[in-house]
């Protein structure tokens, strides 16, 4: 088995996990919504740890959707040397900005690591006794994940995976046109 194939079926064991925790998640912050809702039209009150449990929730939504954000290669991208450049000094700069994001993020995960041991030795807790930490560890998981899927670009050549496009055409592009074969203004 080479090494392409491996990392390869990493990405897509990875791609799937991932995906699965954030359609469990959307799922569940929809029926916990609803069911808020409801409780508060009929009963006059919701559930005590509904809204905390929420916005937990959706800063893991996040975090997994940034994941699978950069798996596609649809983070934040700037290519303002893509233009101007040939083919080597662009995956050159496209290393170098992916090498550049992953360091970012592994500083991020630590920091974010940092802080959740520190909770929890501190003992913070979201509501009536519930911990703090096991909630805030999405946090370095989610920094871990995406320099570990950023990584994963990296090597196997996926456009876009840096924070530099490495793969705009060295021919000029022709214009777009719309379905009806027009061109856009």
């Amino acid at each position: 088995m080479n090494l392409r194939r491996a990392l390869g079926g990493i990405d897509k064991g990875l791609t799937y996990i991932v995906s699965t925790i954030v359609v469990l998640l959307l799922s569940f912050m929809v029926i916990l919504s609803f069911t808020q809702v409801i409780l508060r039209n009929v009963a006059g009150q919701g559930i005590v740890w509904a809204e905390i449990v929420l916005q937990h929730s959706v800063l893991a939504v996040a975090m997994f959707g940034a994941v699978l954000a950069a798996r596609q290669g649809r983070q934040i991208a700037i290519d303002v040397f893509s233009h101007i450049s040939g083919p080597l000094v662009r995956r050159t700069l496209a290393w170098a900005g992916g090498l550049f994001a992953i360091t970012i993020s592994i500083i991020l995960a630590h920091g974010a690591w940092v802080f959740v041991l520190s909770e929890r030795e501190f003992g913070s807790e979201l509501v009536d006794g519930l911990p703090a930490w096991p909630f805030q560890l999405v946090i370095p998981i989610g920094f871990a994940l995406l320099a570990f899927q950023m990584l994963l670009n990296l090597l196997l050549g996926r456009a876009g995976s840096a924070i530099l496009t490495p793969n705009i055409p060295d021919q000029p592009q022709q214009n777009d046109t719309n379905p009806d074969g027009q061109e856009d203004a």
